[in-house]
């Protein structure tokens, strides 16, 4: 198992999801973008959200081991300052970090249904959000875990 080939499994399957594309048209006006990695020198701005950008984390396997684990770290991004008043003008609510749970809901969605041609099944999912130092930028970053399990006999080191 490559880990490659889960992230190729993941891009493809957010790309053709219609449920993540109609939330994005339908939000933000024009389509999400998936990108397998990108230049962090010249990262994805306003212009390219929505955006999932995918990225390699860890590979933890050994002869003590009868599974395969792997991260992939799924990096969602909107660029939104919209806000509504409520609570007789006295309550600010801006909406990026309602509309990146809507996201989040939508990729999650899609990957929990997505069958990884290595075998590997989703198992655990972690969440850290960066809201406050990127205003207007709101991001979420998924450590999306995946295992494999061995069969008996199986060189758990070949790749």
């Amino acid at each position: 198992m490559q880990v490659y080939d889960i992230i190729s499994d993941l891009a493809a399957a957010l790309v053709a999801s219609s449920d993540l594309s109609n939330w994005a048209v339908a939000t933000y006006g024009r389509e999400h973008t998936v990108y397998v990695e990108y230049d962090t020198r010249n990262a994805p701005g306003e212009d390219n959200c929505p955006y999932i950008a995918l990225w390699p984390v860890s590979r933890v396997y050994g002869r003590e081991r009868r599974d395969r684990r792997t991260v992939i770290l799924a990096e969602l991004t909107v660029f939104d300052a919209d806000y509504e008043v409520v609570a007789s003008g006295n309550l600010y609510n801006y909406l990026g970090l309602s509309r990146i749970g809507d996201m989040y809901d939508h990729m999650i969605t899609v990957v929990k249904g997505t069958t990884l041609s290595c075998g590997s099944v989703l198992d655990p999912v972690e969440d850290d959000f960066e809201t406050m130092d990127s205003f207007p930028y709101h991001q979420v970053f998924v450590h999306l875990g995946f295992v494999q399990h061995l069969c008996i006999g199986t060189d758990p080191l070949a790749a």
